[in-house]
């Protein structure tokens, strides 16, 4: 299990402590877990993190930009029970099912275009286990797995691609990776994710599986 060794949210992050300084709240504990000291770590905004395309300290400043009044008050947002937003919450819920692997097969693939992506750099939900359980679906292959090519992108590939049919009319289940992504694909590769979704909703199945 990746997450018990502690990977978080990006395998090659350079940052991980920034995020760590904001987190109160940890679900899942579990007994190697070395706690950290709190608070911003010294130096966190004045190196870069070379594996991903974003500046370190990047969650204080959100969360600084978003408790500023003139913020919310364009966000149409207030606070509730509490003085200041932060991005962790002591949020209570139930699941209300173990898996919904029945009802992708029986119910959204034949009706609906489906995009699943994942970054390739993600240890908290490993793309090797999106693509397990997307196989133990069996569903026919349309086009096979294949790079995928961003503009700009140089020639290199930005990720991996596989198209599976669904059984309605237009209904198509494509798998994407994106190449040294983690867990929140826009913050690591924003421009090869925009181009990934602005492509699987503006072009048709087929030419929008291929990104090219």
């Amino acid at each position: 299990d990746t997450y018990q060794m502690g990977g978080g949210y990006f395998l090659y992050d350079t940052c991980s402590q920034d995020m760590l300084a904001l987190d109160k709240h940890d679900h899942r504990p579990h007994p190697e877990r070395v706690e950290l000291p709190r608070g911003p770590p010294p130096g966190s905004a004045e190196y870069p993190n070379t594996a991903g395309e974003y500046a370190c300290g990047q969650e204080r400043a959100s969360a600084a930009w978003l408790n500023l009044q003139e913020v919310q008050e364009a966000a149409h947002v207030r606070l509730v029970g509490k003085d200041r937003f932060d991005f962790f919450t002591d949020l209570k819920y139930n699941k209300t099912a173990f898996s919904l692997l029945d009802d992708y097969k029986s119910s959204l693939i034949p009706r609906y275009r489906i995009l699943q992506y994942s970054g390739d750099a993600d240890p908290c939900v490993p793309h090797v286990g999106t693509a397990r359980w997307i196989d133990s679906l069996k569903l026919p292959v349309a086009k096979r797995w294949r790079p995928w090519y961003p503009p700009g992108g140089g020639g290199f590939p930005a990720g991996y691609t596989q198209v599976y049919a669904g059984e309605g009319v237009g209904s198509t289940f494509t798998y994407t990776t994106v190449r040294d992504a983690g867990h929140m694909v826009p913050r690591y590769k924003p421009s090869q994710a925009l181009h990934m979704i602005r492509q699987f909703l503006q072009e048709p199945p087929a030419e929008a599986a291929a990104y090219v």
